[in-house]
């Protein structure tokens, strides 16, 4: 009688804690899905191979000119992702311009990918003359780019040398924490500190 009592007590606890595991899974499982936009955008990708990609130059002009990734693949590559709708993005694309014109010639190369502006051309081309931008930016046509490389909102600043993505900053980025971090690249820093500004930062969601 009084096995069964304890086979019966010992089967309830059993029963309680394959719930109690249950529900820290699922508990676990929905927190995950909580991560913020700026912690997903692109996050995973750090330390792997950059997704390679080929895309068209954004121009003016009547003239078709593509850039591939494995086109900067000697130098360090700041590759940002923007849009003429986005006002972070206006608010750092000055300081990328400057700082293009003062690394171009130290093994930096600048690339800008235009997002969600459309199927017309003509609102990113007026977003590049408007700031006077001479570095290379090109179309996301068909979102691929985005997809690869999990941006979730922009604008979003990736680090990239030797087809690897060392870091990358989410949100809008000062020109000086910009130039700082282009400085601790060059100078092989191990300590660089990436990181993100919430406040400008706009969700595709």
């Amino acid at each position: 009688m009084n096995s069964n009592k304890n086979l019966t007590k010992s089967i309830l606890i059993l029963l309680i804690g394959v719930i109690i595991l249950g529900f820290t899974s699922l508990l676990a499982i929905g927190l995950s899905n909580q991560t913020s936009a700026t912690g997903r955008s692109g996050a995973v990708l750090i330390g792997k191979e950059a997704p390679r990609f080929i895309a068209p130059i954004i121009d003016s002009s009547e003239k078709k000119a593509f850039v591939s990734i494995n086109d900067f693949s000697e130098n360090v590559l700041v590759l940002n992702f923007w849009a003429s709708w986005c006002p972070p993005c206006r608010d750092e694309t000055p300081g990328f311009q400057r700082l293009y014109k003062k690394y171009r010639n130290k093994g930096v190369s600048f690339l800008g990918i235009n997002i969600q502006d459309g199927s017309s051309p003509v609102d990113a081309i007026n977003y590049i003359n408007e700031f006077s931008v001479t570095y290379p930016n090109v179309y996301d046509t068909d979102g691929s780019i985005t997809v690869d490389y999990g941006v979730t909102g922009i604008p979003v600043t990736f680090f990239v040398f030797d087809n690897k993505i060392l870091g990358r900053w989410v949100g809008s980025i000062s020109e000086g924490k910009l130039d700082k971090i282009i400085e601790e690249i060059l100078r092989n820093d191990i300590n660089v500190e990436f990181g993100e500004n919430i406040e400008s930062f706009r969700s595709l969601n």
